[in-house]
């Protein structure tokens, strides 16, 4: 018999439920509050000592960036070292 999926979709190689944790999603929600209501979304973690090539290398593929002192993990840990990137569509 097929083993049914979770609401995510998704199971593991036993066949059991992966549950998705979002206490991460609802921290970055949180405390990029202003950021998000300026259109910006949340792209990446990046430790600080890379955080200006991957800058460069979003805003070479035309996105706009904002880097957010503070990042977070999935299970909405803070992360140290790391910078949060948001991104947005370049305005015109």
């Amino acid at each position: 018999m097929e083993k049914l999926k979770n609401q995510y979709g998704k199971i593991d190689a036993e066949g059991n439920p992966i549950v998705e944790d979002t206490r991460g999603k609802q921290k970055r929600e949180e405390v990029y509050a202003e950021q998000i209501s300026q259109g910006y979304e949340f792209k990446t973690n990046s430790p600080t000592s890379r955080v200006e090539e991957d800058v460069r290398n979003l805003e070479g593929i035309g996105l706009e960036t904002f880097v957010e002192k503070r990042a977070f993990a999935r299970n909405g840990a803070e992360i140290p070292s790391y910078k949060a990137i948001l991104v947005r569509e370049r305005k015109e």
